[in-house]
């Protein structure tokens, strides 16, 4: 894939931040693969992020909540295929319960890489390693929630996902202060990936730089006009700063993930 300032029409150095953290593996499930076996230093990833990872929707592995996973199932970049068309490597299973009258409540996902062979992790905890599995053994255990008093029926669906980046390349409209924001997303998680699976401590100084640079550009924001495409690429960019900010909770403390959930805010904020 070819990127070109004509593409994304944004300055210079975030043209090359974003190139530079991007490989052909980032919208390839066969990354997903490469943790197998692998455990965070903290509480957060799940299989949800698991998924989404694998599709190149989400840059970095963290903890991902239902709400989030949900919108990102339900948008442009993922299409409901039937259980009955062959299985291609890459698919998402999910797994949702349904009971009469109510929402439904997504309660697992994994990644196909066979017909009966899948990339799963069961939960957040530190003791759930990454792991590859037959699908038999994923249906079979009861994950996350426990059925209570409703009735629920246990339901399987298969997704075809996309990642933001091949959004990005088909919208070469899309506003370019949201895709500087996107940027300076992508190179802050690049560095906090090392603190969530190395136990390295959080960078004071780059989470400053994060919040100053994306403040600067939702305030110049502001002024300008929306796209409709601009829309759910915002919405997106608000799930994964808030992502972000809860796993940043998770593995450190409050007080830099307010500074980080702030950003979602004023973000979200923006008619």
């Amino acid at each position: 894939m070819k990127f070109t300032l004509e593409i994304f029409k944004i300055n210079i150095i975030a043209l090359a931040t974003l190139v530079s953290l991007i490989s052909p593996a980032h919208a390839d499930f066969s990354q997903a693969e490469l943790w197998v076996g692998a455990k965070s230093q903290f509480i957060g990833p799940n299989c949800w992020n698991y998924a989404l990872f694998s599709a190149g929707i989400i840059s970095s592995l963290r903890n991902t909540e239902e709400k989030e996973f949900s919108f990102f199932m339900n948008s442009p970049l993922c299409e409901k295929v039937s259980t009955n068309d062959a299985i291609e490597p890459g698919d998402i299973g999910v797994i949702r319960d349904i009971a009469k009258g109510l929402q439904p409540s997504e309660n697992h996902a994994f990644i196909y890489l066979t017909k009966n062979l899948v990339l799963t992790k069961n939960g957040p905890s530190v003791e759930a390693p990454y792991q590859k599995t037959a699908l038999q053994t994923v249906l079979s255990v009861p994950l996350y929630k426990p059925f209570k008093s409703v009735t629920k029926q246990r339901t399987l669906f298969r997704y075809r996902c996309s990642s933001l980046i091949d959004f990005i390349a088909a919208h070469p409209s899309l506003n370019s202060r949201l895709l500087n924001i996107y940027s300076e997303l992508l190179s802050f998680e690049a560095s906090y990936l090392n603190t969530t699976f190395f136990n390295a401590d959080l960078d004071s100084e780059k989470l400053a730089l994060f919040k100053n640079r994306v403040s600067l550009q939702i305030e110049r924001l502001k002024l300008e006009n929306l796209g409709r495409e601009d829309y759910f690429f915002k919405k997106s960019i608000v799930f994964l700063i808030n992502g972000l900010a809860g796993q940043i909770y998770y593995s450190h403390a409050s007080t830099p993930m307010a500074t980080v959930e702030s950003l979602a805010s004023a973000l979200d904020s923006i008619p």
